[in-house]
């Protein structure tokens, strides 16, 4: 059966869909796009993944261990296989994840491959970037993607490991 539930962070609301158990789908700082099945509200809440995603935007984790359940063409599956190899708080171009897969030319492949991953943020999908570029375009997701390696690059530089303190660096206009 599927479920849904919401939890707070500092780049917006993130809606996780569960189904069997696993995570199948994350929005973070918007809500499902409408006509979307998110099942039923959960009548209990995954605390588990809430005390991961605190850890997370406190610096205190790089990673997640929750178990997922999504699905996608052998291609997809070797781009995503390769983004989660990106170390927290680097970045890399989609002209390098290609070029780790073995042909440089698949750059735009790449990202189009990244863009429909279905669970964002536990998947590192914000650590990559166009070449040449920084993630200064003002969509939504964008957004979030510019403030979540804005704060992975703060902890790796030896930032402070506070919510306070991450909560200013996402919502600073400076940041």
């Amino acid at each position: 059966m599927k479920m849904h539930y919401l939890i707070d962070s500092p780049v917006g609301c993130l809606t996780c869909v569960v189904s069997g158990g696993a995570l199948i789908r994350l929005w973070a700082g918007d809500n499902a796009p409408a006509g979307t099945d998110i099942g039923v509200e959960a009548p209990l809440r995954w605390f588990d993944l809430e005390n991961q995603f605190t850890n997370y935007f406190a610096g205190r984790s790089a990673g997640f261990d929750v178990e997922t359940q999504i699905t996608g063409t052998d291609f997809q599956q070797r781009v995503w296989s390769q983004v989660q190899r990106v170390p927290y708080g680097e970045q890399q171009t989609y002209r390098q994840i290609a070029e780790a897969l073995g042909d440089p030319y698949r750059a735009r492949a790449v990202g189009q491959a990244i863009a429909t991953h279905p669970i964002p943020i536990i998947f590192p999908g914000h650590r990559v970037v166009r070449s040449g570029s920084n993630p200064d375009a003002s969509t939504e997701k964008m957004i979030v993607k510019k403030r979540l390696l804005q704060l992975e690059s703060h902890y790796t530089s030896g930032g402070s490991h506070n919510t306070a303190g991450a909560e200013w660096l996402l919502f600073s206009e400076s940041a």
